[in-house]
């Protein structure tokens, strides 16, 4: 799913959790985790990319949009951060700022789903490790997560 998509709904999300629970902080997180999940595109353009030596904004979002890799980490996008995310955040941040990252978190999460055509398992880490990061077996289209 394109940025400026994650930005309108982590925003739409985040004002929405403010008017739920009135904590700014949380509803700051929920907007931050929901657009900054997806950093971790980063590390595999720069591990997978074909063009490791130098970086570019165009050649960075060419590669992903028009289905130019193989292999996709994507370690931020792993359905079990939930539970780390709801013991290790209450413990430190309290309930409801780790709601709101976890709003965050959960939002971007499921709109990937939605959005980019993937197998029901893609965002399982684990699944991810299974399949040695070959893209081929957890996108339904070509190659887009």
């Amino acid at each position: 799913m394109k940025p400026e998509y994650h930005a309108i709904i982590s925003l739409t999300t985040s004002v929405i959790f403010y008017l739920v629970t009135n904590s700014m902080i949380g509803s700051i997180l929920c907007f931050l985790v929901g657009i900054f999940i997806d950093l971790d595109h980063f590390p595999d353009f720069w591990i997978f990319g074909k063009k490791r030596i130098s970086f570019n904004i165009k050649d960075f979002f060419d590669y992903f949009y028009k289905h130019d890799y193989e292999k996709a980490v994507i370690i931020f996008h792993t359905v079990e951060f939930i539970p780390l995310i709801l013991v290790i955040g209450q413990a430190i941040l309290g309930k409801t700022l780790t709601y709101g990252i976890l709003t965050g978190f959960v939002v971007h999460l499921l709109f990937d789903y939605a959005g980019n055509g993937v197998e029901p398992l893609t965002y399982f880490l684990s699944y991810r490790i299974y399949k040695k990061f070959d893209v081929s077996y957890f996108c339904k289209c070509k190659k887009n997560i």
